[in-house]
């Protein structure tokens, strides 16, 4: 990747909602060139653009992450059933002896600890660690090096 692609691609992470042309001129490009790039960018790279939420002003002052290790018989169900969850905010399969990621968002504590004991009766849990999240320090920050 280009170095100019790779600065167009940081900007856009900082700040997706900035415009073609203030990114332009703080690169000292034509906004053309910028628009190009981008939407190469776009196409191979770029998955979707979206807002990230203060949730506790939106009234959901639990967020929960947890992580789990299943039989490979309910591996697939669990995948689905967290699917189809509202409360999902991300899922990941990760490695070593758990499978799973989990980071769920609730309205407040009572609601993350019921669908926590929910999962736990639903799916047999070879093992699992779940936490509650205080504070985000800092999200989506990674910075692409030139």
């Amino acid at each position: 990747m280009r170095e100019k692609d790779i600065k167009i691609i940081n900007h856009v992470r900082a700040n997706a909602r900035k415009s073609l042309t203030k990114i332009a001129r703080e690169m000292y490009l034509p906004v053309t060139t910028v628009f190009d790039r981008l939407k190469v960018s776009e196409k191979k790279h770029i998955l979707r653009y979206v807002a990230l939420l203060n949730y506790n002003s939106l009234g959901y002052s639990a967020k929960t992450h947890l992580i789990v290790s299943l039989d490979d018989k309910d591996k697939e169900a669990f995948r689905n059933y967290i699917m189809q969850q509202p409360s999902t905010n991300n899922f990941f399969q990760i490695n070593s002896s758990y499978n799973f990621f989990v980071e769920s968002i609730f309205k407040d504590i009572k609601e993350a600890h019921q669908f926590m004991q929910f999962l736990k009766a639903r799916f047999n849990f070879k093992e699992n660690i779940s936490y509650f999240v205080l504070d985000d320090i800092t999200r989506e920050n990674f910075q692409i090096k030139i």
